[in-house]
């Protein structure tokens, strides 16, 4: 296998696990790229300040969203950009341009929206989904009207489609941008695999303390398995961890994740899982988060904004 092509393979497994972790609460699985110099990531003390959002808030005010573009940008502005762009095409295209590990970790995840129109053309998409649904599923009008608005704005992917060796370019740029999202990446601390060293460690307290949804997203993995070691349960039980993962997942919604039905995640319950008729996720959460409890959740949230990362494992 070429260089290139473990590139692609591995930005694509990684995007998944990062969409799988979000969208569904299970245990991502770990990806294998080629190994990183540990000299080449920054330390923590390095890293320049990102420019701050609305502490755990998606809804951000005009003014965050209309300034200009920066890298330094913080990534919850930059999903607020990237779900209200109408061109999830044009949206790819200048955060590429832009740079900075938020707008690289957005495109990627642009381009995982759109993966099946970039690869098949928005017709070619629909027919795909709807050829891996039961015809007489109830849910079957709610499911495909999901997936039409998750595809909206991914029309211009199939003139311009992103190829293999963009892709892995993308990637090879985003795990060697070296601020807190690229070290997110080289540390791989999206997995339950993820590095436990102290620059590792220090990373995961900078996710935390800059009190962004999306940053949170991203690490919370790998604290739940920090946390389990801590307690010497490393070899924990696969459900009691997936427990703990659900009520994580959970708990984001509470700070600041947009878990609204008409959002990524909201259609995405509707999709892949045929829950389309709510208005909070609380009222689907037996379905979405087995084994979690409100209990939980509600400690975890408290934690969180309290600031008390010792008693979660750091």
């Amino acid at each position: 296998m070429t260089v290139r092509a473990i590139a692609v393979a591995a930005f694509g497994l990684c995007v998944a696990a990062l969409v799988y972790v979000f969208m569904s609460a299970r245990a991502p699985a770990p990806f294998v790229v080629a190994p990183i110099a540990r000299q080449s990531v920054p330390s923590a003390a390095a890293l320049p300040a990102l420019r701050a959002a609305t502490p755990f808030a998606w809804r951000l005010d005009s003014a965050e969203a209309a300034a200009p573009w920066s890298p330094q940008d913080a990534p919850a502005i930059v999903a607020r950009r990237w779900h209200e762009s109408a061109n999830k095409r044009e949206f790819f295209e200048r955060a590429v341009a832009t740079g900075g590990g938020a707008y690289l970790h957005f495109a990627g995840k642009a381009l995982a929206a759109c993966g099946a129109v970039n690869r098949l053309g928005v017709i070619g998409a629909e027919q795909r989904f709807g050829s891996t649904h039961r015809a007489n599923d109830p849910a079957l009008p709610r499911r495909i009207e999901a997936f039409r608005a998750s595809i909206a704005g991914c029309d211009a992917f199939e003139s311009r489609s992103v190829d293999a060796d963009d892709e892995s370019a993308l990637f090879q740029r985003l795990v060697a941008s070296g601020d807190l999202v690229g070290r997110i990446y080289a540390h791989k601390l999206w997995a339950l695999s993820a590095a436990r060293h102290e620059e590792a460690r220090a990373t995961l307290l900078l996710a935390l303390d800059a009190r962004d949804p999306e940053l949170l997203a991203m690490v919370y993995p790998a604290i739940v398995a920090r946390g389990f070691a801590a307690r010497g349960q490393g070899e924990a039980a696969p459900d009691d961890m997936q427990d703990e993962l659900n009520a994580w997942r959970w708990a984001l919604c509470d700070l600041g994740a947009d878990c609204a039905p008409a959002s990524a995640y909201g259609r995405s319950l509707c999709t892949g899982r045929g829950l389309c008729e709510w208005r909070s996720v609380d009222e689907v959460a037996q379905a979405v988060y087995p084994g979690a409890t409100a209990e939980r959740r509600d400690e975890i949230v408290a934690r969180v904004r309290a600031g008390d990362w010792s008693k979660l494992g750091l």
